[in-house]
Protein backbone atom coordinates (compact mmCIF):
# COMPACT_ATOMS: atom_id res chain seq x y z
CA UNK A 1 0.00 0.00 0.00
CA UNK A 2 1.60 3.52 -1.09
CA UNK A 3 2.49 5.51 1.81
CA UNK A 4 1.99 8.79 -0.21
CA UNK A 5 -1.20 10.81 -1.62
CA UNK A 6 -1.60 13.25 -4.63
CA UNK A 7 -3.52 16.29 -4.71
CA UNK A 8 -5.72 15.10 -7.43
CA UNK A 9 -7.14 12.42 -5.22
CA UNK A 10 -8.80 15.34 -3.27
CA UNK A 11 -11.76 14.72 -6.00
CA UNK A 12 -12.48 11.46 -6.50
CA UNK A 13 -14.98 10.29 -8.68
CA UNK A 14 -16.76 7.12 -8.36
CA UNK A 15 -19.04 5.31 -5.81
CA UNK A 16 -20.28 7.76 -3.14
CA UNK A 17 -18.43 7.11 0.45
CA UNK A 18 -20.49 8.65 3.26
CA UNK A 19 -19.43 7.38 6.59
CA UNK A 20 -20.11 8.91 10.30
CA UNK A 21 -16.68 9.42 10.16
CA UNK A 22 -16.21 11.12 7.43
CA UNK A 23 -16.62 14.89 8.67
CA UNK A 24 -13.85 17.29 7.25
CA UNK A 25 -12.00 18.68 10.24
CA UNK A 26 -10.81 22.63 9.84
CA UNK A 27 -7.37 23.48 10.61
CA UNK A 28 -7.84 23.46 14.84
CA UNK A 29 -9.06 19.61 14.02
CA UNK A 30 -12.90 20.85 14.97
CA UNK A 31 -15.77 20.42 12.60
CA UNK A 32 -16.63 23.51 10.30
CA UNK A 33 -19.29 25.74 11.80
CA UNK A 34 -22.14 25.37 9.33
CA UNK A 35 -21.66 21.35 9.60
CA UNK A 36 -24.95 19.24 9.71
CA UNK A 37 -23.43 17.18 11.66
CA UNK A 38 -24.17 15.66 14.99
CA UNK A 39 -20.51 15.46 16.21
CA UNK A 40 -17.34 15.84 15.00
CA UNK A 41 -14.52 13.45 14.80
CA UNK A 42 -13.63 14.28 18.41
CA UNK A 43 -16.80 15.43 19.92
CA UNK A 44 -17.13 12.12 21.59
CA UNK A 45 -13.73 11.62 22.62
CA UNK A 46 -11.93 13.33 26.05
CA UNK A 47 -9.03 14.74 26.29
CA UNK A 48 -6.60 12.11 28.07
CA UNK A 49 -6.28 8.82 26.12
CA UNK A 50 -9.39 6.58 25.71
CA UNK A 51 -9.99 3.75 28.22
CA UNK A 52 -9.02 0.61 26.82
CA UNK A 53 -11.93 -1.40 28.03
CA UNK A 54 -14.48 1.15 27.50
CA UNK A 55 -13.71 2.83 24.16
CA UNK A 56 -11.20 1.33 22.28
CA UNK A 57 -11.36 1.46 18.54
CA UNK A 58 -12.57 -1.22 16.51
CA UNK A 59 -10.61 -2.78 13.61
CA UNK A 60 -12.69 -4.71 10.64
CA UNK A 61 -10.72 -4.14 7.82
CA UNK A 62 -12.39 -5.10 4.39
CA UNK A 63 -9.28 -4.08 1.96
CA UNK A 64 -6.57 -6.90 1.67
CA UNK A 65 -3.76 -4.19 2.72
CA UNK A 66 -4.98 -3.46 5.66
CA UNK A 67 -6.14 -6.79 6.40
CA UNK A 68 -2.18 -7.66 6.26
CA UNK A 69 -1.03 -4.84 8.42
CA UNK A 70 -3.56 -5.29 10.83
CA UNK A 71 -2.43 -9.21 10.60
CA UNK A 72 1.28 -8.29 11.52
CA UNK A 73 0.17 -5.87 14.52
CA UNK A 74 -1.51 -9.01 15.88
CA UNK A 75 0.79 -11.24 15.55
CA UNK A 76 3.50 -9.01 17.28
CA UNK A 77 0.37 -8.65 20.41
CA UNK A 78 1.48 -12.73 20.91
CA UNK A 79 4.84 -12.12 20.38
CA UNK A 80 6.82 -14.60 22.68
CA UNK A 81 10.33 -16.36 22.83
CA UNK A 82 8.45 -19.74 21.68
CA UNK A 83 6.76 -18.74 18.89
CA UNK A 84 6.35 -20.54 15.65
CA UNK A 85 5.91 -16.62 13.88
CA UNK A 86 9.63 -16.33 14.65
CA UNK A 87 11.08 -19.37 15.48
CA UNK A 88 14.83 -19.03 17.57
CA UNK A 89 17.78 -21.85 17.82
CA UNK A 90 17.33 -23.14 21.39
CA UNK A 91 20.88 -22.15 22.36
CA UNK A 92 19.79 -18.65 21.77
CA UNK A 93 16.82 -18.64 23.77
CA UNK A 94 18.68 -20.09 26.60
CA UNK A 95 21.03 -17.42 27.06
CA UNK A 96 18.45 -14.64 26.74
CA UNK A 97 17.34 -16.34 30.00
CA UNK A 98 20.70 -17.44 30.89
CA UNK A 99 22.85 -14.58 30.71
CA UNK A 100 26.87 -15.36 31.32
CA UNK A 101 27.36 -14.23 35.15
CA UNK A 102 31.24 -12.88 34.53
CA UNK A 103 32.91 -10.58 32.12
CA UNK A 104 33.96 -11.45 28.80
CA UNK A 105 37.45 -12.34 28.54
CA UNK A 106 40.01 -13.87 26.17
CA UNK A 107 42.39 -15.82 28.01
CA UNK A 108 43.33 -18.39 25.61
CA UNK A 109 45.89 -17.61 22.80
CA UNK A 110 44.97 -19.65 20.40
CA UNK A 111 41.51 -17.99 20.59
CA UNK A 112 42.69 -14.54 20.99
CA UNK A 113 44.95 -15.21 17.28
CA UNK A 114 42.02 -16.61 15.77
CA UNK A 115 39.99 -13.49 16.52
CA UNK A 116 42.74 -10.93 15.15
CA UNK A 117 43.08 -13.19 12.19
CA UNK A 118 38.64 -13.13 11.69
CA UNK A 119 38.96 -8.87 12.30
CA UNK A 120 41.89 -8.83 9.80
CA UNK A 121 40.03 -10.88 6.64
CA UNK A 122 36.80 -8.72 7.69
CA UNK A 123 36.47 -7.51 3.95
CA UNK A 124 37.37 -11.18 2.64
CA UNK A 125 35.40 -14.61 2.06
CA UNK A 126 35.25 -17.21 4.13
CA UNK A 127 37.62 -18.96 2.22
CA UNK A 128 40.09 -16.25 2.89
CA UNK A 129 40.02 -16.96 6.49
CA UNK A 130 40.17 -20.92 6.27
CA UNK A 131 43.01 -20.47 3.57
CA UNK A 132 45.24 -18.31 5.98
CA UNK A 133 43.97 -20.94 9.10
CA UNK A 134 45.58 -23.72 7.19
CA UNK A 135 48.55 -21.70 6.33
CA UNK A 136 49.17 -20.87 9.61
CA UNK A 137 48.48 -24.53 10.92
CA UNK A 138 51.42 -26.12 8.45
CA UNK A 139 53.67 -23.81 9.85
CA UNK A 140 52.40 -24.62 13.69
CA UNK A 141 50.43 -27.84 13.79
CA UNK A 142 50.01 -28.23 17.24
CA UNK A 143 48.42 -24.62 17.24
CA UNK A 144 44.13 -24.92 17.33
CA UNK A 145 42.78 -22.17 15.70
CA UNK A 146 39.53 -22.05 15.38
CA UNK A 147 37.45 -22.68 12.22
CA UNK A 148 35.63 -20.12 10.70
CA UNK A 149 31.91 -21.29 12.45
CA UNK A 150 33.82 -21.35 15.85
CA UNK A 151 35.11 -17.99 15.67
CA UNK A 152 32.08 -16.59 14.52
CA UNK A 153 30.50 -18.12 17.66
CA UNK A 154 32.97 -16.80 19.09
CA UNK A 155 32.74 -13.10 17.97
CA UNK A 156 28.83 -14.03 18.48
CA UNK A 157 29.38 -14.82 22.52
CA UNK A 158 31.52 -12.02 23.15
CA UNK A 159 29.64 -9.15 21.13
CA UNK A 160 25.95 -10.30 21.61
CA UNK A 161 25.96 -10.34 17.65
CA UNK A 162 22.71 -12.81 17.37
CA UNK A 163 22.11 -12.39 13.64
CA UNK A 164 18.39 -13.94 11.91
CA UNK A 165 18.16 -14.68 8.15
CA UNK A 166 15.20 -14.32 6.74
CA UNK A 167 13.80 -15.04 3.02
CA UNK A 168 12.98 -11.82 0.72
CA UNK A 169 11.77 -11.25 -2.63
CA UNK A 170 14.38 -11.20 -5.11
CA UNK A 171 12.94 -7.41 -6.10
CA UNK A 172 12.98 -6.30 -2.73
CA UNK A 173 9.40 -6.12 -2.41
CA UNK A 174 8.70 -8.17 1.17
CA UNK A 175 10.15 -10.31 3.43
CA UNK A 176 8.61 -13.47 3.99
CA UNK A 177 7.59 -12.83 7.80
CA UNK A 178 4.49 -12.90 9.60
CA UNK A 179 1.54 -13.14 7.31
CA UNK A 180 3.75 -13.86 4.06
CA UNK A 181 5.92 -16.49 5.84
CA UNK A 182 4.41 -19.72 3.94
CA UNK A 183 4.12 -17.83 0.44
CA UNK A 184 6.18 -19.38 -1.94
CA UNK A 185 5.99 -16.14 -4.45
CA UNK A 186 5.36 -12.62 -3.75
CA UNK A 187 2.06 -10.74 -3.71
CA UNK A 188 3.35 -7.93 -5.21
CA UNK A 189 5.73 -9.00 -8.72
CA UNK A 190 5.31 -12.70 -8.48
CA UNK A 191 8.60 -13.47 -8.18
CA UNK A 192 9.32 -17.06 -6.53
CA UNK A 193 10.86 -17.30 -3.18
CA UNK A 194 13.24 -20.07 -4.07
CA UNK A 195 15.73 -20.55 -6.64
CA UNK A 196 15.02 -23.20 -9.78
CA UNK A 197 15.83 -26.84 -8.92
CA UNK A 198 16.95 -28.98 -11.51
CA UNK A 199 14.28 -31.64 -12.83
CA UNK A 200 15.86 -35.05 -11.92
CA UNK A 201 14.87 -38.32 -11.13
CA UNK A 202 16.84 -37.40 -7.51
CA UNK A 203 15.29 -36.74 -4.09
CA UNK A 204 14.70 -33.43 -4.31
CA UNK A 205 17.28 -31.06 -1.92
CA UNK A 206 16.01 -28.22 0.09
CA UNK A 207 14.90 -25.12 -1.23
CA UNK A 208 16.89 -22.30 -1.35
CA UNK A 209 15.74 -19.00 -0.88
CA UNK A 210 16.89 -16.68 -3.79
CA UNK A 211 17.64 -13.34 -1.20
CA UNK A 212 17.34 -13.05 2.34
CA UNK A 213 17.75 -9.41 4.75
CA UNK A 214 19.33 -9.70 7.98
CA UNK A 215 17.98 -8.68 11.58
CA UNK A 216 20.34 -8.41 14.47
CA UNK A 217 18.95 -9.24 17.34
CA UNK A 218 18.59 -6.46 20.35
CA UNK A 219 17.95 -8.37 23.64
CA UNK A 220 22.19 -10.29 23.58
CA UNK A 221 23.24 -6.99 22.78
CA UNK A 222 21.95 -5.38 25.67
CA UNK A 223 23.45 -8.39 27.34
CA UNK A 224 27.01 -7.96 26.03
CA UNK A 225 26.93 -4.34 26.97
CA UNK A 226 25.69 -4.78 30.52
CA UNK A 227 28.03 -7.64 30.73
CA UNK A 228 31.13 -5.00 30.34
CA UNK A 229 32.91 -3.45 32.89
CA UNK A 230 32.83 -0.24 31.43
CA UNK A 231 29.83 -0.19 29.61
CA UNK A 232 27.80 -0.95 32.60
CA UNK A 233 28.98 2.04 34.40
CA UNK A 234 28.09 4.02 31.70
CA UNK A 235 24.59 2.51 31.11
CA UNK A 236 23.99 3.75 34.46
CA UNK A 237 23.69 7.56 33.02
CA UNK A 238 20.28 7.69 32.29
CA UNK A 239 18.95 6.79 36.16
CA UNK A 240 21.55 8.88 38.11
CA UNK A 241 20.12 11.99 35.82
CA UNK A 242 16.66 11.00 36.60
CA UNK A 243 17.06 10.89 40.11
CA UNK A 244 18.15 14.15 40.04
CA UNK A 245 15.87 15.86 37.66
CA UNK A 246 13.08 14.40 39.94
CA UNK A 247 14.67 15.29 43.29
CA UNK A 248 14.98 18.99 41.71
CA UNK A 249 11.11 18.61 40.78
CA UNK A 250 10.45 17.47 44.68
CA UNK A 251 12.74 20.10 46.36
CA UNK A 252 11.01 23.43 43.93
CA UNK A 253 7.00 21.75 43.97
CA UNK A 254 7.35 20.98 40.59
CA UNK A 255 9.27 23.82 39.19
CA UNK A 256 12.45 22.98 37.01
CA UNK A 257 14.91 25.41 37.28
CA UNK A 258 18.30 23.62 35.84
CA UNK A 259 18.54 23.63 32.13
CA UNK A 260 17.25 21.50 29.86
CA UNK A 261 19.95 18.82 28.74
CA UNK A 262 18.59 15.39 26.94
CA UNK A 263 15.51 13.45 26.66
CA UNK A 264 15.53 12.72 30.76
CA UNK A 265 14.04 16.42 30.93
CA UNK A 266 11.06 15.74 28.73
CA UNK A 267 7.63 14.95 30.43
CA UNK A 268 6.75 11.99 28.43
CA UNK A 269 9.68 10.06 30.02
CA UNK A 270 8.97 11.54 33.79
CA UNK A 271 5.77 10.63 33.39
CA UNK A 272 6.26 7.19 32.08
CA UNK A 273 8.96 6.56 35.22
CA UNK A 274 6.62 7.87 37.56
CA UNK A 275 3.93 5.82 36.59
CA UNK A 276 6.26 2.48 36.62
CA UNK A 277 6.52 2.15 33.18
CA UNK A 278 10.15 2.64 33.27
CA UNK A 279 12.32 1.32 36.23
CA UNK A 280 16.01 1.64 37.20
CA UNK A 281 16.27 -1.96 35.25
CA UNK A 282 14.97 -1.30 31.88
CA UNK A 283 16.70 -0.15 28.84
CA UNK A 284 15.65 2.67 27.24
CA UNK A 285 15.85 2.37 23.42
CA UNK A 286 15.25 4.39 20.03
CA UNK A 287 14.69 2.68 17.12
CA UNK A 288 15.80 4.58 13.74
CA UNK A 289 15.61 3.91 9.94
CA UNK A 290 17.01 5.04 7.03
CA UNK A 291 17.89 3.89 3.08
CA UNK A 292 21.27 4.62 1.65
CA UNK A 293 22.85 4.60 -1.79
CA UNK A 294 25.33 2.57 -2.60
CA UNK A 295 26.71 3.44 -5.84
CA UNK A 296 26.44 7.17 -6.98
CA UNK A 297 25.41 6.18 -10.28
CA UNK A 298 23.66 2.80 -9.84
CA UNK A 299 20.46 2.23 -8.70
CA UNK A 300 21.55 0.52 -5.31
CA UNK A 301 18.78 1.51 -2.16
CA UNK A 302 19.57 -0.37 0.78
CA UNK A 303 17.75 0.12 3.93
CA UNK A 304 19.74 -0.28 8.26
CA UNK A 305 18.06 0.50 10.79
CA UNK A 306 19.99 0.62 14.56
CA UNK A 307 18.88 0.74 17.92
CA UNK A 308 20.38 3.85 20.48
CA UNK A 309 20.88 2.75 23.58
CA UNK A 310 19.11 6.06 25.50
CA UNK A 311 20.55 4.70 29.04
CA UNK A 312 24.46 6.26 27.67
CA UNK A 313 25.60 9.38 28.12
CA UNK A 314 24.68 11.81 25.56
CA UNK A 315 28.12 11.97 24.54
CA UNK A 316 28.71 8.36 23.97
CA UNK A 317 25.62 6.71 22.80
CA UNK A 318 26.20 7.89 19.18
CA UNK A 319 29.45 6.28 19.08
CA UNK A 320 30.17 3.81 16.67
CA UNK A 321 31.06 1.06 19.02
CA UNK A 322 27.66 1.50 21.43
CA UNK A 323 24.85 1.49 18.46
CA UNK A 324 23.63 -2.03 18.23
CA UNK A 325 22.73 -2.83 14.90
CA UNK A 326 19.10 -3.80 13.89
CA UNK A 327 18.92 -5.19 10.66
CA UNK A 328 19.64 -4.27 7.32
CA UNK A 329 17.88 -4.90 3.98
CA UNK A 330 19.41 -5.34 0.70
CA UNK A 331 18.31 -3.47 -2.41
CA UNK A 332 18.59 -2.74 -4.94
CA UNK A 333 14.87 -1.96 -5.34
CA UNK A 334 12.17 -0.06 -3.38
CA UNK A 335 10.66 -2.03 -0.29
CA UNK A 336 6.73 -2.54 -1.25
CA UNK A 337 5.94 -3.46 2.41
CA UNK A 338 8.63 -1.98 5.30
CA UNK A 339 6.05 -4.31 8.15
CA UNK A 340 7.32 -7.46 6.90
CA UNK A 341 11.39 -6.32 6.98
CA UNK A 342 10.84 -4.63 10.45
CA UNK A 343 8.82 -7.60 11.71
CA UNK A 344 11.31 -9.87 12.95
CA UNK A 345 13.46 -7.56 14.59
CA UNK A 346 10.14 -6.12 16.49
CA UNK A 347 8.52 -9.56 17.23
CA UNK A 348 12.03 -10.25 19.43
CA UNK A 349 11.31 -6.73 21.03
CA UNK A 350 8.02 -7.49 22.14
CA UNK A 351 8.75 -11.15 23.37
CA UNK A 352 11.33 -9.70 25.42
CA UNK A 353 9.11 -6.46 26.51
CA UNK A 354 6.83 -8.89 27.99
CA UNK A 355 8.73 -11.57 29.23
CA UNK A 356 11.47 -9.48 30.75
CA UNK A 357 15.27 -10.11 29.35
CA UNK A 358 17.68 -11.61 31.80
CA UNK A 359 20.38 -9.23 32.19
CA UNK A 360 24.13 -10.04 34.53
CA UNK A 361 25.22 -6.21 35.18
CA UNK A 362 28.80 -6.10 35.82
CA UNK A 363 28.74 -2.64 38.02
CA UNK A 364 25.97 -4.41 40.56
CA UNK A 365 27.36 -8.08 39.55
CA UNK A 366 23.82 -9.10 39.83
CA UNK A 367 21.10 -10.72 37.53
CA UNK A 368 17.78 -8.45 36.76
CA UNK A 369 15.49 -8.09 34.41
CA UNK A 370 15.22 -5.58 31.50
CA UNK A 371 12.04 -4.75 30.14
CA UNK A 372 13.30 -2.39 26.95
CA UNK A 373 11.29 0.68 27.04
CA UNK A 374 10.91 1.96 23.12
CA UNK A 375 11.61 5.27 23.39
CA UNK A 376 11.74 6.82 19.55
CA UNK A 377 11.22 5.31 16.12
CA UNK A 378 12.95 7.83 14.39
CA UNK A 379 13.29 8.23 9.99
CA UNK A 380 13.67 11.57 7.80
CA UNK A 381 10.54 12.33 5.98
CA UNK A 382 10.61 9.24 3.38
CA UNK A 383 11.29 6.59 5.84
CA UNK A 384 9.00 8.03 8.52
CA UNK A 385 6.25 7.16 6.47
CA UNK A 386 7.49 3.66 6.19
CA UNK A 387 7.21 3.32 10.01
CA UNK A 388 4.14 5.68 11.06
CA UNK A 389 1.92 4.45 8.29
CA UNK A 390 0.60 8.03 7.43
CA UNK A 391 0.82 9.72 4.09
CA UNK A 392 4.13 11.59 4.59
CA UNK A 393 5.49 14.99 4.79
CA UNK A 394 3.75 16.03 1.10
CA UNK A 395 0.48 14.98 2.06
CA UNK A 396 -2.73 16.69 3.04
CA UNK A 397 -2.49 15.75 6.97
CA UNK A 398 1.44 16.05 7.02
CA UNK A 399 2.53 16.25 10.41
CA UNK A 400 4.40 13.53 12.01
CA UNK A 401 3.26 14.49 15.61
CA UNK A 402 -0.42 14.38 14.24
CA UNK A 403 -1.50 18.01 14.87
CA UNK A 404 -4.14 19.04 12.56
CA UNK A 405 -2.12 21.76 10.28
CA UNK A 406 -3.94 21.00 6.81
CA UNK A 407 -1.15 21.16 3.87
CA UNK A 408 -2.01 23.63 0.77
CA UNK A 409 -0.71 22.49 -3.15
CA UNK A 410 -0.12 24.46 -6.11
CA UNK A 411 -3.16 24.75 -8.70
CA UNK A 412 -3.02 20.97 -10.67
CA UNK A 413 0.06 20.22 -8.37
CA UNK A 414 0.46 16.70 -6.76
CA UNK A 415 2.27 18.11 -3.39
CA UNK A 416 0.52 19.52 -0.43
CA UNK A 417 3.03 22.10 1.66
CA UNK A 418 2.63 23.01 5.50
CA UNK A 419 2.31 26.64 4.39
CA UNK A 420 0.55 28.46 7.17
CA UNK A 421 -0.50 31.35 5.07
CA UNK A 422 -3.07 31.63 2.37
CA UNK A 423 -1.57 32.95 -0.84
CA UNK A 424 -3.24 36.00 -2.71
CA UNK A 425 -5.92 35.05 -5.06
CA UNK A 426 -5.51 31.74 -4.30
CA UNK A 427 -8.57 29.63 -4.47
CA UNK A 428 -8.24 25.90 -4.77
CA UNK A 429 -10.11 23.38 -2.84
CA UNK A 430 -10.03 21.47 0.42
CA UNK A 431 -6.93 24.32 1.09
CA UNK A 432 -8.32 27.43 0.56
CA UNK A 433 -8.39 27.62 4.40
CA UNK A 434 -7.83 31.01 6.51
CA UNK A 435 -4.12 31.86 8.02
CA UNK A 436 -3.09 29.21 10.39
CA UNK A 437 -2.13 30.53 13.96
CA UNK A 438 0.25 28.44 14.68
CA UNK A 439 0.76 29.66 18.56
CA UNK A 440 -2.99 29.00 19.28
CA UNK A 441 -2.52 25.46 17.52
CA UNK A 442 0.17 24.28 19.50
CA UNK A 443 -1.62 25.84 22.43
CA UNK A 444 -4.30 23.25 21.95
CA UNK A 445 -2.05 20.43 20.81
CA UNK A 446 -1.12 17.68 22.77
CA UNK A 447 0.03 14.10 22.86
CA UNK A 448 -3.44 13.40 24.69
CA UNK A 449 -5.61 14.78 22.15
CA UNK A 450 -3.38 13.96 18.67
CA UNK A 451 -3.79 10.02 20.27
CA UNK A 452 -7.39 10.37 20.62
CA UNK A 453 -7.88 12.06 17.04
CA UNK A 454 -5.52 9.40 15.73
CA UNK A 455 -7.67 6.27 16.47
CA UNK A 456 -10.14 7.94 15.42
CA UNK A 457 -9.58 8.31 12.34
CA UNK A 458 -7.26 4.94 12.35
CA UNK A 459 -10.71 3.54 12.71
CA UNK A 460 -13.01 5.25 9.98
CA UNK A 461 -9.38 3.93 7.71
CA UNK A 462 -9.56 0.46 8.49
CA UNK A 463 -13.37 0.08 8.39
CA UNK A 464 -13.59 1.46 4.91
CA UNK A 465 -15.83 -0.89 3.15
CA UNK A 466 -14.21 -0.36 -0.66
CA UNK A 467 -11.22 1.63 -2.33
CA UNK A 468 -13.26 4.85 -2.83
CA UNK A 469 -13.56 4.97 0.65
CA UNK A 470 -10.97 4.10 1.72
CA UNK A 471 -8.75 6.85 -0.67
CA UNK A 472 -11.32 9.51 0.81
CA UNK A 473 -10.12 8.81 4.12
CA UNK A 474 -6.98 8.36 3.72
CA UNK A 475 -7.32 11.98 2.20
CA UNK A 476 -9.18 13.64 5.29
CA UNK A 477 -7.14 11.98 7.69
CA UNK A 478 -3.64 11.17 6.65
CA UNK A 479 -3.13 7.64 7.99
CA UNK A 480 -2.86 5.09 5.27
CA UNK A 481 -2.52 2.29 7.25
CA UNK A 482 -2.31 1.20 11.25
CA UNK A 483 1.00 1.04 12.32
CA UNK A 484 3.03 -2.30 13.15
CA UNK A 485 4.16 -0.12 16.36
CA UNK A 486 0.49 -0.45 17.70
CA UNK A 487 1.36 -4.18 18.26
CA UNK A 488 4.37 -3.55 20.82
CA UNK A 489 3.15 -3.80 24.61
CA UNK A 490 1.65 -0.58 25.27
CA UNK A 491 3.37 -0.74 28.71
CA UNK A 492 6.60 -0.06 27.21
CA UNK A 493 6.26 2.01 24.52
CA UNK A 494 5.31 5.60 24.84
CA UNK A 495 2.03 5.09 22.15
CA UNK A 496 1.09 5.65 18.55
CA UNK A 497 1.99 8.58 17.20
CA UNK A 498 4.30 9.85 20.12
CA UNK A 499 7.07 7.41 19.80
CA UNK A 500 7.48 9.00 16.59
CA UNK A 501 9.71 12.24 17.10
CA UNK A 502 10.86 14.74 14.62
CA UNK A 503 13.15 14.33 11.59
Amino acid sequence: METNESAEAHELGGDNCETEDSTELDVNGNAPPDSDREDSRDADVPDELRDAETSAPRFNPVLDDLKISQNFIELLQNASLESDVEPLPDDVIHRLRNPPTHPPTIEDSDHAYSLDLFFALTDASEDAYNNARKAYLRRHPNSKVLSFYEVKKLVRELSGIVEVKRDMCDNSCIGYTGPYRDLDHCPYCGESRYEPTASSGKRSRKKRPRKQFTTILLGPQIQAQRRGAETSKLMQYRERCTAAVLDELNTNDGVRISPFRDYIDGAEYLAAVQDGRITPDDSVVVLSMDGAMLYRNKASDCWIYIWLLMNLDVDVRYKKRFVCIGGTIPGPNKIRNADSFLFTGLHHLAAIQKEGLAVWDAATGRIHYDHPFLYLATADGPAMAYLNGFVGHHGRIHCRFYCPIIGRHKVGGPHYYPARLRPHNYHVPGCDHPDVDIRALLHEHTTESATARYLKNLESVVNSPNMTCYEKNRLDTGIVKPSIFSGLPPAHNLGVPAMFGGD
